[in-house]
C-alpha cells in the first residue's frame, strides 16, 4: 500500500481540498476582520467526500490483486481466504485513516493563523472523531466487500462511484426534507381590504411515519451520517455508532462468506 500510486493521488487531492477550504476561511475571516475558535474550524468536513475517495482508492487498489494474479498467488503459497479479507479490510481503513488524518493536520497547521484560542468543546469534538473513524471503517467494509467479491476493476470502481454520488444525493434530499419548516406564513387579503399573515402546513413537510422512515434513512446511510458529523449537528451518537458497526459487520460477514465460495481464476 506504501507504493500505491492510487493512495498517493487520493492524499494530493484530500490536501487540495484541505487547502481549498484554508482558503474560503481565510477570505472570509479577512472580510470580516475576526478571528475563530477551535471549534468553529471544519475539522470533519472530510466526511463528505472522504467516501468518494475511498470508493476510488479501495476499488483500484483491491482490484490489482486481480488483474495482477497476486491473488490467486497468494492462496498457492497457502494464505487463507480469511485472512487475505480481513488483511485487505485492514489495509483500507487504514487508507482511509490516513486521509483523514491529513486532511485534519492540514487545517489545524494552515487554521493557526486565524485562531483566537484553541479552546473547545473537547468531549464533542472526541464524539465526532470517534464517528469519523467508524465511518472510515464502514466505507472501508462496503467497498473491500465490492471488490473482493467482484474481479472486473473497472467495473467495481465505476459502481462504487456511482453508488456513493446517489447516496450522496439521498442524504442531500433527505435533510433538506427533514431540515424544512414545518409552517410557513403567508400573507391573507381579508374581507376589511388588509393583508393578515396565516400560518399554512408545508406540503412537503414529512410527517408521522413519512417522517420517521426519513429520519432513519437520513441516520443510517453512510452519507447520511457524513453529513451530520461535518455539519456538527449529530445528535444521537450512540444510535449512530451502532448503525456503523452494524453495517460493518454485515458486509463484512457477506463479503468473507461470498469471498470463501468464490473460485478465483
Amino acid at each position: 500500500m506504501r507504493k500505491s500510486r492510487t493512495l498517493l493521488s487520493c492524499t494530493v487531492a484530500m490536501m487540495l481540498f484541505a487547502s481549498a477550504i484554508l482558503f474560503i476561511i481565510y477570505r472570509e475571516t479577512r472580510m470580516s476582520e475576526a478571528s475563530l475558535q477551535l471549534h468553529e474550524l471544519p475539522l470533519f468536513l472530510f466526511n463528505i467526500v472522504i467516501g468518494g475517495a475511498l470508493a476510488t482508492f479501495i476499488s483500484l487498489f483491491l482490484g490489482t490483486e486481480y488483474s495482477d494474479g497476486t491473488m490467486r498467488n497468494k492462496l498457492i503459497v497457502g494464505h487463507r481466504k480469511s485472512d487475505l479479507y480481513l488483511s485487505n479490510l485492514i489495509s483500507c481503513f487504514v487508507a482511509g485513516l490516513i486521509l483523514a488524518l491529513v486532511y485534519i493536520v492540514i487545517l489545524m497547521v494552515g487554521g493557526i493563523a486565524v485562531l483566537a484560542s484553541f479552546e473547545a468543546d473537547w468531549n464533542m469534538i472526541l464524539l465526532l472523531l470517534i464517528s469519523s473513524v467508524l465511518l472510515i471503517l464502514v466505507y472501508a467494509s462496503i467497498y473491500t466487500m465490492m471488490s473482493m467479491l467482484f474481479q472486473n476493476k473497472a467495473a467495481v470502481a465505476v459502481t462504487a462511484l456511482i453508488a456513493f454520488f446517489v447516496l450522496l444525493i439521498a442524504a442531500t434530499q433527505l435533510q433538506s426534507r427533514l431540515s424544512s419548516e414545518e409552517f410557513y406564513s403567508v400573507d391573507t387579503l381579508t374581507d376589511t381590504g388588509k393583508y393578515v399573515q396565516e400560518l399554512v402546513a408545508n406540503p412537503s413537510y414529512p410527517r408521522g411515519t413519512k417522517k420517521a422512515v426519513y429520519q432513519f434513512l437520513y441516520d443510517f446511510l453512510p452519507t447520511g451520517q457524513a453529513n451530520q458529523i461535518a455539519m456538527g449537528n449529530a445528535t444521537d451518537f450512540i444510535q449512530m455508532w451502532v448503525y456503523s458497526l452494524a453495517i460493518t459487520v454485515m458486509t463484512t460477514v457477506i463479503g468473507l462468506l461470498g469471498f470463501r465460495k468464490k473460485d478465483i481464476k
